[in-house]
């Protein structure tokens, strides 16, 4: 052997190497199967949450059905309820933690499902103007410079009484103001924050003597009413593949239902609609 192909020899090597592709897919499955992996758990994660979702919902509006009879039991309902849904849990694995709860309510008719009750909205956040506010404009019958109660008025904004205005020095003694003058500048163009507040009153239509963001009772109502059925459960997921994306491991779902009393007898009367303060 020459000198120069013993010298060419490793050249020749890396030549073939390069060329060799053999091996080639199992180094591209390497980088792919951990993210296709992942995203086969996924599909299957969210599809037995929707599986366990139609579980409940079922279950659900049976106890409602279930519920909407006179001689039925609570007790009878939330337990095949339970009973149900714990069916396709994953209850093998001792690690699970399941918490079922039912939560009832009834409604006189369909329209209050999930209403609100009404309250006043008081004016939030009001500024100063910057600008002079006059009175409404009136008569001066006796020619005293000033408004006298029961003199002619133009009742500007609609409230059915006389407004004075912004509180001015008449400096110059002629009963209005000039440009110039000194005045206060009162609180105008306030804004409504649509929240209720404890100085708000409200029409307590359940007689709870409370606002509630819900007009609904608690419990299972009487003859005629709307009864709802709400059904929450919290599970561990199957695949331990959530937290490694920052999600958490467990899964909660709700599932609700509205369905309207047998009429057994006559629907219950309400308690009358009351306007209270604070409370009634």
């Amino acid at each position: 052997m020459t000198r120069k192909s013993i010298v060419n020899l490793p050249l020749a090597r890396l030549l073939r190497l390069r060329r060799d592709k053999r091996g080639i897919a199992a180094t591209e499955f390497g980088f792919i199967a951990p993210i296709f992996i992942m995203m086969l758990m996924g599909i299957f994660d969210q599809g037995y949450s929707m599986y366990i979702q139609s579980a409940l919902q079922g279950a659900v509006q049976e106890g409602a059905r279930q519920a909407s009879l006179e001689n039925t039991l609570w007790s009878d309902i939330q337990d095949r309820v339970n009973a149900q849904v714990r069916q396709v849990i994953p209850t093998s694995d001792p690690t699970t933690v399941i918490s079922f709860t039912l939560d009832p309510a009834f409604y006189q008719n369909y329209n209050d499902i999930e209403l609100p009750e009404n309250f006043e909205d008081k004016e939030r956040g009001a500024h100063l103007n910057g600008t002079y506010d006059g009175p409404e404009p009136y008569t001066d019958s006796n020619g005293n410079g000033r408004y006298d109660e029961g003199e002619p008025f133009t009742d500007t904004n609609s409230n059915n009484r006389y407004t004075l205005g912004e509180t001015f020095t008449d400096s110059n003694g002629n009963g209005r103001r000039d440009a110039g003058e000194p005045y206060i500048d009162s609180m105008r163009d306030g804004v409504f924050d649509g929240v209720y507040q404890n100085d708000e009153w409200y029409v307590d239509r359940n007689g709870n003597n409370q606002w509630d963001e819900d007009v609904g009772i608690a419990g299972r109502g009487g003859a005629q009413d709307v009864v709802s059925i709400k059904a929450s459960i919290i599970y561990n997921r199957i695949f331990p593949l959530w937290k490694f994306v920052g999600q958490p491991q467990q899964m909660e779902l709700t599932a609700t239902t509205y369905l309207r009393n047998q009429p057994f007898s006559a629907q219950a009367a309400r308690v009358g609609v009351r306007k209270c303060a604070t409370t009634c």
